[in-house]
């Protein structure tokens, strides 16, 4: 049921989507000319960035946010969820939005296409006339949710963002490549999207922004966080055995949960090398994960967030790990281990990142999933153990 009522949300957004860019796609060019002349001249100088979503999309997007501070100024619109991650850089004021976020359904498409459609298309004629109070020169939307400026009563000369459904007919620019089907790193889209609007983007600059003020202790320590969102975990038979690998390759194994604890009351841990810490904050686990050497994770935003300038081992479902992995600007290598993959790369700032995931023949995760076995979760010891190699540096 969820598998249909997903294809009639796909089906409907491209119709919609289709109709709206008969009508808007020439206009969006014109606006496209007109936001390169304003950046090429300076006059774009208040940028708000939109990511009003979840922890592990701010962390992403972070070292771009605070790359773009330094030339603009830069406000970010977070959510109560993630407003955090930013609450302490100088150098982006952070507006905390606590209203819901609305994504499209198939019961929008028809008020979508009657009101928003048919009212943006004579918009864009008035609005070379009409002088629209400017609060942002540029409002950059990371998150595919442009209605929120509306909600907000915020007023801004020109907004882009990624192409998601219905939402790009309020862009005057918005990437052509579609989030959801897209191999692309994430982070790159976004660097992408601003360089199609003729800001310039230093990826090795972008890069340096990661993880730069973390300093690695080399304890051979490795933390271990065996939590993530519940139709992407792990079983507790598979994190034992990533768990008893650990306690023979590393000097000490730290394990972490999130709140509920619902990971850690599942497993059965027997070696002397492995220590289960309390129930602890966000903030608070990241202090434990500074404090080891290699850090270990199903992909998540608790992932993102604690990661953050580690040496890190992240396990992947299907067709997540080419949008979410580590952003670099180096080469990734890749091994094939039996039914896995095992990618890895050496940063700019000499940090080792490793991924390991399933080669499955499967759709995505963000498409509901009726593989009850959850087979791309499933990963062998023998891959675990080659990939936990690799992370040490001891394979070639």
């Amino acid at each position: 049921m969820r598998d249909l009522k997903n294809k009639v949300l796909i089906f409907f957004n491209k119709i919609h989507q289709t109709i709206a860019n008969l009508l808007i796609r020439p206009m969006k060019r014109h606006y496209l000319k007109k936001i390169k002349k304003d950046v090429k001249s300076g006059t774009i100088r208040k940028i708000l960035i939109i990511r009003n979503d979840a922890i592990g999309d701010a962390v992403i997007s972070l070292p771009l946010i605070k790359y773009l501070s330094k030339k603009y100024e830069v406000h970010l619109l977070a959510s109560e969820i993630n407003y955090f991650v930013c609450e302490n850089e100088k150098n982006i004021k952070v507006i905390k939005y606590a209203g819901k976020k609305e994504f499209n359904s198939p019961s929008s498409f028809g008020s979508a296409l009657l009101k928003n459609t048919i009212f943006r298309f004579f918009m864009f004629f008035g609005r070379e006339k009409k002088k629209v109070r400017c609060d942002f020169d540029l409002v950059v939307d990371f998150v595919g949710y442009p209605f929120i400026m509306d909600r907000l009563n915020l007023g801004y000369k020109y907004i882009i963002g990624p192409n998601r459904g219905i939402a790009s007919i309020y862009y005057h620019w918005f990437l052509e490549s579609s989030f959801i089907m897209g191999k692309m790193n994430i982070l790159r889209q976004y660097i992408k999207l601003l360089r199609e609007v003729g800001i310039k983007i230093d990826e090795v600059e972008v890069e340096n922004e990661i993880g730069k003020e973390v300093k690695i202790p080399r304890n051979g320590i490795v933390g271990i966080l065996v939590s993530c969102k519940k139709e992407r975990q792990i079983k507790a038979k598979t994190w034992e055995q990533i768990i008893k690998i650990c306690s023979s390759e590393f000097k000490k194994v730290i394990i972490i949960d999130d709140p509920s604890r619902s990971m850690i009351k599942q497993l059965n841990i027997s070696e002397k090398n492995v220590e289960i810490m309390p129930p602890m904050s966000l903030k608070e686990l990241r202090d434990v994960v500074r404090n080891c050497e290699y850090f270990i994770a199903l992909d998540g935003g608790g992932q993102h967030y604690l990661g953050q300038g580690m040496n890190e081992l992240v396990i992947y479902t299907t067709g997540m790990q080419e949008i979410w992995k580590p952003f670099t600007t180096n080469k990734w290598r890749k091994e094939k281990v039996s039914n896995c993959w095992v990618e890895w790369v050496d940063t700019k700032n000499g940090l080792r990142k490793v991924i390991v995931y399933r080669n499955v023949d499967c759709k995505p995760c963000y498409y509901p999933c009726n593989n009850k076995e959850k087979e791309c979760l499933n990963i062998p010891p023998h891959a675990m153990e080659r990939a936990i190699k690799i992370l040490k540096r001891n394979a070639s």
